[in-house]
């Protein structure tokens, strides 16, 4: 399951005085199974390119291929077409946006704010249901989707959603995507309004969902230090473009570049850079604090070893 981005352009307001352009000629290319880290201050246009991963919004320029289908062709209409043509060009595209759709799970932020059945088992069955999947099929896939978001299902299936705490009702509003067996999962400030468990509940379970199911997983997030622990990929953009693509620890070297477009790193690479300016010499790669607290206990003993350490 990969995804193709070819110059791909998104104007909103086009030909009107507030024309604007979010995202401006795109191109990335996304391996199946890929866990990334979508980052920029806001306006950057990470929410404008996300939704274009499922046919959300068209582009007014370039293409998106998800898994072999060209999700954006027909859409432009540089080339006028009897109606015809262009009834046969809408019904190709439905059919084509369907198949996507089953394949790329899109939570925006704040999912809970959608949560509407009268119980949890409803509200989770609610797109598979309209798949057209059998009941059976429907009641496992349920039963799967809340094992894996961490809910017990006989537990919760007949309580109402809105009893349920913050962190709770995201993770139920999550399951309903799961439910639809994505093969890529796109959540938008997936931790947004939560408090400290609540944001590391969730982040925990998308992470133990990629590396049990091996989906791909893309987030988009403000907060360096959760992008630094979970993500393997960070796409950093800017005024609608892609600025830096890379591992945690290549993007986060850039740490001037990231302070000039707004961004930060990781608290704990800034106090690498003022330990390492007193002579530490700890590596600037270290992205998290578990890691710079062993790398720290390390040399504190091989200083007591050798007796430098009074």
């Amino acid at each position: 399951m990969s995804i193709k981005i070819v110059e791909l352009s998104h104007i909103y307001d086009q030909n009107t005085p507030n024309e604007t352009r979010a995202i401006d000629r795109i191109n990335l290319d996304i391996d199946s199974g890929q866990f990334i880290g979508l980052i920029g201050h806001t306006g950057s246009g990470k929410s404008t390119l996300i939704q274009h991963l499922n046919g959300l919004l068209k582009p007014s320029e370039g293409d998106v291929v998800v898994s072999g289908y060209n999700i954006t062709e027909g859409l432009r209409t540089e080339i006028p077409k009897k109606r015809r043509d262009r009834k046969a060009d809408a019904k190709a595209r439905k059919k084509r946006l369907i198949e996507v759709r089953k394949r790329v799970g899109l939570v925006f932020q704040y999912p809970e704010y959608q949560l509407f059945e009268e119980t949890i088992e409803k509200d989770i069955a609610f797109g598979p249901t309209n798949l057209g999947l059998g009941e059976t099929e429907v009641k496992r896939r349920v039963i799967e989707a809340m094992a894996l978001v961490g809910i017990d299902y006989e537990e919760y299936k007949d309580r109402s959603p809105f009893e349920l705490s913050g962190g709770q009702k995201r993770r139920v509003a999550i399951a309903g995507v799961l439910a639809m067996k994505p093969e890529v999962l796109i959540l938008d400030e997936p931790t947004a309004g939560l408090d400290p468990r609540g944001r590391d509940e969730i982040l925990g379970q998308i992470k133990r969902l990629h590396d049990k199911e091996g989906i791909t997983v893309i987030i988009v997030s403000h907060s360096m230090e959760d992008m630094a622990k979970i993500s393997e990929r960070l796409i950093v953009m800017n005024q609608g473009k892609i600025v830096l693509d890379g591992s945690p620890k290549e993007v986060f070297r850039n740490i001037d570049m990231l302070e000039e477009i707004g961004l930060a790193v990781p608290q704990i690479s800034y106090l690498i850079r003022a330990l390492n300016a007193r002579g530490f010499e700890i590596d600037a790669d270290i992205l998290t604090v578990q890691e710079a607290f062993e790398q720290l206990s390390l040399k504190l003993q091989r200083k007591k070893k050798s007796g430098d350490l009074c």
